[in-house]
């Protein structure tokens, strides 16, 4: 399953929002404080997606700076 910390068109809000897609696909409501308290973030949109850009391998619990 592809999350959203694996791609690299996912992008974070500087201030409120939700995260969102660069390339503008809808990823529904995903919220800031659901990346602090460090969700897995799999989205449906995400699974198909022709336009996904994989950075790497999901981040590690250990490697995301809180918990």
């Amino acid at each position: 399953m592809i999350s959203l910390w694996m791609c690299a068109n996912a992008t974070y809000p500087s201030e409120g929002g939700y995260i969102s897609c660069s390339k503008g696909h809808d990823l529904g409501i995903i919220s800031p404080r659901m990346v602090k308290r460090g969700k897995p973030l799999v989205c449906r949109a995400c699974n198909p997606c022709k336009d996904c850009d994989i950075m790497g391998s999901d981040i590690q619990r250990s490697e995301r700076g809180w918990e």
